[in-house]
């Protein structure tokens, strides 16, 4: 703006001259004044400036005027020294003429944004400072700046507690992580993948990280693996050291690794003696070889290390091998020089499959029936065509679609499976058969009556003797029902075949053979069409590579004729010989038969029935727990015979009332935590808690050697014992997850060796 029009401008201003180009007065109130004499002299000055030209310069200076007072209003922003008592955490810079905050939290701890890192905040306002006071940034750096000065205010032995506190939790939940790995039986490799992904899925109490130092790798599931495992044996050994009583059940087996291996399995009562009787998985023991000696000496080791006292252990259950029960090298011998009052029990689910292989060997046409089972066997899964062949044929005839089992002597019940799957898949191998020159001479020794006899009638047979093996093979078996299913079983199979008027009546294969082979041949049919037929061959069995001189000097004489009298005659002989020997092999069935002492279910409803059968059961138990003992030896019995005779029917009478029609365990559940029953009759209480604790097999074991194979599989032959140990343990006696106490686990790990302090 030029000189002269600045001078106009303010002139203007100043004589109040307004774009209508008239004056006003200071008051507004005022009326406008003329001055000619003043408008001559203004007009002289302005010259001849328009009208335009005067707003527009008017205008220009207004906006000076506004430049100006921003200017002056910006200077006005400065620091303020209240601003440092206000907020503690506020610093500032100067530097040539300008000044920024900092945040003494955000700097310490290098936070991003110019409160930290940068450099500085430039706006000068109270606003400002509040804002960043409520920024999630700052809030962090001051909790971290607490946390520190808090750690500082303790002594060392505090901070280290404080720092493992805060990672407890994350701990605990990848002890849990591999707690899971376990149950699962899954390989330990799958437990940083879970961490891995529980880690994206954002899953709280986790650690931050996957890095070593994080808990999440395959070492440190091992060690928390074993300290799980300690806890569960701390907690067996403290409920098997208050149990009044326990037994064992010992069974030796081979893992993939041709490793030998002992494994040991306890029944106790839990709860002081109070609850239930529990078995469970004990140890896993490697041992050099089979010999009873070496047995004894890692269960005697076991025993000790525990702190369990002989004189508790009632009952030891095994296989009934010789390295168990020799006379004179047995593990069971061995283990009587400390404990005379031992009682052995050989598996009841072993003795019955070993009865029915007696049985079976004499018997030379069964023989060759188990020969031609393993021969279909081979026939068929050497082959994939045969197989398709076979699956094919099934479907046409409607049968369903089976595997062709092969026959194990160690497996209870493979023998039976076999041959009920055969005699199911029977009308499709014979066509098959017939339709193939490499196997008609199979086909015609397949064809032959008294074969197809020996078949249903064995497929009846067994399948009755596999149902007698699950029973004993059950979960806690009640000792009481071993007799009454034994019973059972043979009164069953006495009556299907060893009454001649109504032989084979109730079967469910034999029966059906007899009446579809009565005109001498199977009909094979589809939907009432025949489609196949066979001819059936009434002649004696071939020899088939057996030597038949031999077995008819120790046993009966082979079937020759081949009639169906013969075959029934057959039959007879059998069933006989299976009964024999199955009475053969239970000499221990009256103690079992005696412990219905104790279960009301089998009690007579005549008064003095009940009291004959009571003092007959009390007497059998005292003949099996109560041995004799010599007077030198010093020991104390076992049971105070005469004690137990005087509160013998006070105790039968007040269990029949309480628990009518009760189990032995069911009536248990009803009194094991009556005080009164154990002050009234403390003696025949006794007696019970020792019969809960005898394990009637070893069949416990053989589930644990299947836990073995699943965990120790092909891919994993190369786990230790230790590990193996401790897997197995866990995925056997391990509790729900909820139920286990990882504060204690916790503390076993943290106690195991010095840890480095880390935030997890």
């Amino acid at each position: 703006m030029s000189q002269k029009r600045k001078m106009q401008a303010t002139i203007g201003e100043m004589y109040g001259w307004t774009k209508e180009k008239t004056f006003k007065t200071q008051n507004p109130s005022s009326e406008e004044i003329h001055n000619p004499q003043l408008e001559q002299q203004l007009h002289e000055i302005f010259g001849s400036l328009s009208e335009d030209d005067i707003n527009k310069e008017t205008n220009e200076v207004e906006e000076d005027d506004n430049n100006q007072e921003k200017i002056e209003r910006k200077t006005k922003r400065k620091f303020r020294m209240e601003w440092l008592d206000k907020f503690d955490w506020l610093n500032y810079v100067r530097h040539e003429d300008i000044i920024t905050m900092k945040c003494s939290y955000c700097q310490k701890y290098r936070m991003s944004g110019p409160w930290g890192l940068g450099n500085g905040c430039t706006t000068l306002q109270h606003d400002a400072l509040v804002t960043h006071e409520k920024s999630l940034v700052h809030k962090d750096a001051k909790r971290r700046w607490i946390n520190e000065l808090e750690r500082k205010m303790k002594p060392i032995p505090d901070h280290i507690r404080q720092m493992e506190d805060e990672n407890k939790e994350r701990v605990i939940t990848t002890m849990k992580i591999s707690y899971f790995v376990c149950q699962e039986d899954l390989s330990l490799s799958k437990y940083e993948r879970l961490c891995k992904f529980l880690m994206d899925a954002k899953t709280p109490y986790m650690p931050k990280s996957q890095d070593y130092s994080s808990y999440t790798n395959r070492k440190s599931a091992n060690d928390f693996i074993y300290c799980i495992s300690r806890h569960l044996e701390q907690i067996q050994i403290k409920n098997m050291l208050e149990s009044p009583f326990f037994s064992l059940m010992v069974d030796e087996s081979t893992d993939r690794s041709l490793e030998q291996h002992l494994v040991v399995y306890a029944t106790y009562l839990d709860s002081k003696g109070l609850g239930p009787p529990i078995s469970q998985f004990m140890k896993l023991k490697n041992v050099i070889d089979g010999k009873g000696k070496t047995i004894y000496d890692s269960v005697s080791e076991l025993i000790n290390v525990r702190g369990l006292q002989y004189k508790n252990l009632i009952v030891v259950s095994t296989d009934g091998a010789s390295a168990m029960i020799g006379h004179e090298n047995g593990f069971v011998s061995f283990l009587k020089k400390n404990t005379p009052n031992l009682i052995t029990v050989h598996c009841v689910a072993h003795r019955e499959s070993l009865a029915t292989a007696d049985a079976s060997k004499k018997i030379p046409e069964l023989l060759c029936v188990e020969k031609i089972a393993n021969k279909v066997y081979s026939w068929v899964q050497n082959s994939p065509k045969r197989s398709n062949e076979l699956n094919d044929l099934l479907k046409i005839m409607q049968i369903d679609v089976l595997n062709v089992l092969q026959i194990h002597s160690v497996r209870w019940l493979s023998r039976g499976e076999v041959i009920i799957r055969l005699v199911k898949l029977m009308p499709a191998i014979l066509t098959l058969w017939k339709n193939e020159k490499k196997t008609s001479s199979w086909y015609d020794k397949t064809r032959i009556y008294s074969i197809q006899f020996c078949f249903h009638m064995l497929a009846d047979v067994l399948g009755e003797l596999n149902k007698l093996n699950k029973t004993f093979q059950e979960e806690n078996v009640d000792i009481t029902t071993i007799g009454l299913a034994l019973e059972v079983t043979i009164s069953t199979l006495s009556r299907w075949f060893l009454r001649k008027e109504t032989f084979a009546e109730g079967t469910t294969y034999l029966s059906k053979f007899l009446s579809d082979s009565q005109y001498g041949y199977i009909e094979i049919k589809d939907e009432g069409v025949v489609i196949d037929r066979h001819e059936l061959q009434y002649i004696s069995i071939p020899a088939m590579d057996i030597d038949y001189n031999d077995i008819r000097k120790r046993t009966m004489k082979p079937c020759i004729e081949g009639t169906e009298e013969s075959c029934q005659q057959l039959t007879e002989g059998y069933i006989e010989s299976l009964i024999d020997s199955l009475n053969e092999r239970f000499p221990d069935l009256p103690l079992f038969n005696a412990a219905k002492l104790f279960s009301p279910c089998y009690y007579p409803e005549e008064r003095h029935s009940r009291e004959k059968n009571s003092e007959r059961w009390l007497f059998k138990l005292f003949q099996h727990l109560q041995h004799t003992i010599s007077e030198d030896i010093g020991l104390v019995p076992l049971f105070d015979v005469k004690a137990c005779k005087r509160e013998l029917h006070p105790f039968v009478d007040s269990l029949n009332l309480a628990c009518e029609g009760f189990s032995m365990k069911e009536a248990w559940k009803v009194f094991r935590n009556t005080k009164l029953w154990h002050k009234t009759y403390p003696h025949m209480m006794k007696l019970w808690q020792v019969v809960l604790t005898i394990p009637a097999s070893t069949v416990d074991c053989e589930r644990g050697f299947s836990k073995q194979n699943i965990i120790k599989d092909i891919r994993k032959s190369r786990l230790g014992l230790d590990t193996l140990d401790a897997l197995m343990r866990i995925s056997l006696n391990g509790p729900e997850l909820s139920n286990v106490d990882w504060n204690v686990v916790y503390g076993l790990w943290r106690d195991t060796k010095s840890r480095r302090l880390l935030d997890l």
